[in-house]
C-alpha cells in the first residue's frame, strides 16, 4: 500500500483519482491547489507521515505543479516519485519537471486509468527497490548476493 498525495484544481479529477486509488488499496490525501498541499505535505512531514507519490497538476492558481514539486524538494527534501498531469504540450515545462530528478513522469490528459495504473506499477516498483536499498536487503529472500 502506497500513500499518495494528489493535487488538482478539478474536483472531479479529485474525486476519480481518489476513488480510483482507494479501491486499490492505496491511502490517498488530497488538496485542491498547490499552497493547500504545500501546506498538508508540510504537517504531514513534521508528524513523519511519508508521501510514496505525488501526483498533482502542472496548471493551478496560486501555485502551480512544477512550483510545488521544486518547494518539497527544496523544503522537505522529497525526492519520491511524482506524476505531473497537464493538458499542455510545452516542451520547456517538460523539461524544466523532469529536471527535478527522481522518478518523475509527465503525463499527458486526458489519459486512461489502464495507463495511470502501468505508471503506478512501476512507480511501486521502484519504491520497492529503494526501500530495499535503504534497508541493506540483498536480494530475494535476503540471501547473500553471489
Amino acid at each position: 500500500m502506497m500513500r499518495i498525495m494528489v493535487i488538482d484544481d478539478e474536483l472531479m479529477i479529485r474525486e476519480v483519482l481518489f476513488e480510483y486509488f482507494t479501491g486499490l488499496g492505496h491511502h490517498v490525501v488530497t488538496a485542491d491547489d498547490g499552497c493547500r498541499a504545500l501546506s498538508l505535505y508540510g504537517r504531514l512531514h513534521a508528524e513523519g507521515e511519508k508521501i510514496d507519490l505525488v501526483m498533482t497538476d502542472k496548471n493551478m492558481p496560486e501555485l502551480d505543479g512544477i512550483s510545488f514539486m521544486r518547494q518539497i524538494r527544496d523544503k522537505h527534501q522529497y525526492h519520491g516519485p511524482a506524476i505531473l498531469m497537464t493538458a499542455d504540450r510545452n516542451e520547456e515545462d517538460k523539461r524544466n519537471f523532469l529536471c527535478l530528478g527522481g522518478k518523475m513522469v509527465y503525463l499527458e490528459k486526458p489519459f486512461s486509468l489502464s495507463r495511470l495504473g502501468g505508471l503506478l506499477d512501476e512507480v511501486s516498483l521502484a519504491n520497492d527497490q529503494l526501500d530495499r536499498l535503504s534497508h541493506g536487503a540483498t536480494g530475494s529472500g535476503g540471501s547473500d548476493p553471489v
